[in-house]
This record gives structure tokens, sequence and C-alpha cells, in this order.
């Protein structure tokens, strides 16, 4: 019977039945094949819904739907339901029609919406997603074709994508930067410069800003010309690593952005724009390249780029025209009560991390004694360091054990 599917695509039934099994259902219904590929296809997960809280409410619901429903003795082998069979009867369908030998999980994906009268239809429908929406989407850009694994592996290969580590909660919270992340967010959507640049001393923060505009972007609380977007951070160490071969290192060059163009949803994030110009100008090289320096500024290509003051003088003079896409922001450092912003959101990291409570009194005081007792220090990493060290020297006079077990 599943002679067609992908490997994905059958372990997204294997995990549909665990899943079944496991809540002690006769059938696998719907609901349980979303939640099997869920589990097996994080990359359309990604995709489509975006927010780990997204997948999280949906699993709630599901969780919640099983609770009201008489449980059976579990079996190992439970049959399909008929509202599954028709699912899979529509993933076939969509499969022929887009021309795909093969039913893969996007196929899979698509019947789930198919069936719209079905619980796993309206739980989709709630995150804002239509049959009509995900097909276009999914014809616009393929999930798992040959030549799209080649892009995405290259892109991959290269970089690391921060909407999807925002999406998975891997990244500590962004605080006191609403006015630059909302002055980066129109840079992007304007029609003309769409590139900002985040300019900004040593240690202000500008790796954290950026950081928070993949937040909101998994979060969803972005305009919808930003909803997909995804924001990937170049590794330049991998792309120049071929010192000796500078033809290696402009083909490589080449072949990222041209894969960026087909992909055609990717932010690049270049940190230290400067010295990645810098070292590929040690390499004799024409960086980015004609072809791919008119696709900048035609906007095809999209970039948040970031540097010092003098970095930014350095930038301009060996590559004076990208002074003509870009659109400069500001990054000034946090005073006394930003500081004390960003130490109240990681208050919670750092509280499970030592065991210990933070009084509000105690953050106070490591914010204004970084402000005034370091001058010129790298802020608020400074005031991180002192709520740090005073959660480890809790720690020095507590006992390994208990005293009742030692």
């Amino acid at each position: 019977m599943f002679e067609r599917y992908t490997e994905k695509a059958r372990r997204v039934i294997f995990f549909a039945r665990y899943e079944a099994s496991q809540h002690g259902q006769p059938y696998i219904e719907s609901e349980y094949l979303l939640l099997g590929l869920l589990r097996e296809d994080k990359v359309l997960t990604t995709r489509f819904l975006r927010s780990h809280r997204s997948v999280e409410s949906i699993r709630e619901k599901i969780e919640e739907r099983s609770r009201t429903q008489e449980r059976i003795s579990g079996t190992p082998d439970l049959p399909l339901s008929n509202e599954s069979k028709r699912i899979l009867a529509y993933a076939a369908e969509d499969a022929e029609g887009m021309g795909n030998k093969h039913i893969g999980v996007e196929h899979l994906f698509l019947g789930m919406l198919h069936e719209d009268q079905s619980f796993t239809a309206e739980l989709l429908r709630q995150q804002g997603l239509t049959l009509s929406k995900v097909r276009d989407e999914l014809i616009r850009r393929p999930h798992n074709l040959a030549g799209q694994n080649s892009d995405e592996s290259l892109i991959k290969e290269h970089s690391r994508d921060l909407t999807e580590a925002a999406a998975a909660e891997n990244l500590d919270p962004v605080a006191g930067r609403t006015r630059e992340l909302d002055g980066i967010i129109e840079v992007l959507c304007s029609l003309h410069i769409r590139n900002p640049l985040l300019i900004g001393e040593f240690g202000v923060g500008r790796s954290t800003i950026i950081e928070g505009l993949a937040q909101r972007i998994a979060s969803g609380k972005v305009p919808e010309q930003l909803a997909r977007k995804r924001i990937l951070l170049l590794d330049p160490e991998r792309i120049l690593q071929w010192k000796n071969e500078r033809e290696r290192v402009g083909q490589r060059l080449t072949a990222i952005f041209e894969a960026a163009r087909r992909l055609n949803d990717l932010i690049f994030v270049v940190d230290d724009v400067e010295a990645f110009f810098a070292a590929a100008s040690r390499l004799a090289l024409d960086v980015p390249g004609d072809q791919i320096k008119r696709a900048i500024l035609k906007g095809e290509i999209q970039f948040v780029a970031a540097t010092t003051p003098s970095g930014y003088r350095e930038l301009v003079g060996a590559a004076p025209w990208l002074e003509n896409c870009l659109r400069k922001i500001s990054i000034s450092p946090f005073n006394e009560a930003g500081v004390l912003d960003v130490l109240r959101s990681r208050r919670g990291k750092y509280e499970k991390f030592h065991g210990v409570v933070y009084t509000e009194a105690a953050l106070e005081c490591a914010a204004r004694r970084t402000i005034h007792d370091f001058p010129g220090a790298l802020l608020p990493g400074k005031a991180l360091e002192i709520i740090d060290a005073a959660g480890s020297r809790v720690k020095l006079g507590q006992p390994a054990v208990p005293a009742e077990v030692s």
C-alpha cells in the first residue's frame, strides 16, 4: 500500500500509529497523522507553523480531545480511520497533480487540509493555514525536491538559521530594543533601500538585536511581507576557508547567493561586515562579484549587516557601491533602565541554572553598579556577569547534599 510513499512519509504514518496507540484509540485518526508529521518533519513544521508555541498548542488541543474519548487497550497494529484513508487518497491526488512520482510529507499535509470538516483541518485553520495558501506556497517553492535539497544543503552548510532557533526557543529574550527592531523591519519592508546596517560600538548588542528580529518573525509579529522569511547568519570562515584557492571561493560565493535567489525567502546576516570584505579583498576577489552585486542593488538579495563606526568607514572604502543599498541604523549603549530591562528578561534563566531567586533590589543594584562602577564596560554583558557571579557565590555556602542524607 505504501510503495509510492517516501521514507519520511512512511515514518509519519508509523508515528501516527504509535501516537494513536499511546492514547488508547481504536483507529489512526487524522489528528494522529498530524502529530506524526510534527514529529518527523521539523523543516515543514518550521516553514508553515513557525512558532514553537503553535506546535505545542496543537499538541495540547489533541491531548485534550483524546482525554474526552473512551480509551481501549492498545494494539500495535491499528487501522486507519475512514477520515485518514481519505487524507491519504487526497495526498496521492496532490502528488500526481504536482507532477511528483512519490507521495511525501507535504502531500500528506495537503491531504489534511483537503478533509476540511475534520478536527485536524480546524486546528490548521486556527494557525492561519488553508489548502490554497499551502498549495500555492509548495508550488512556488517545492518541499524536498532534489534541486531544492541541493540549495538548502548549501545554505545550511554556510549559515545558521536564526529563525529556526527562535521557533525552537533556543535564543535568549531581547528587551529594551523595540525602537531598533521597528527600524530594521521598516527598512526590510521598503521598496528601494531594503538592507539595514546596524552601526554601534563593540559589545553594544548588535547581534542580540538581530536575534530579536528572528524571534519576531518566528512569533508572527511582523508584516505579511516578512512572515515567511528566514534569517540566516552567514559563516565567513567556512565561505573563505580556501585561502589559496581564489577561484573556488568565488564560485562558492556565487553559488550561495544564486541559491538564495532561487529560494527567495532568505535574509542574510553579515556580522562584522567590514572584516568579511577585508578577508575577501586579501584573496583578491571581486566580492561579491558583478552578478551578485547587481542582485543586491536590484533588491533580489536582502541582508542585514552589522559593524562599528570605524568598521563602516573601512567598509565604504573597500566597497563604496554598498553605500547605495544600505540604510544605517545607529545602536546606542543601554542606560541604567535599559540594563535593568535586560536583567529582568533573563532573570528566569539564571534563577533556574543557579537554583536561586534574584530580588528586584538585587537586579537594580547590578544595573546601577554596571553603569557607575564600570565606565566603558560592555553593556549589558557586564551586568549579566555580575548576577551570574552572585548566583555562583550563593552556591558556595550550600552543601553538595542535604544534611539529613549526608
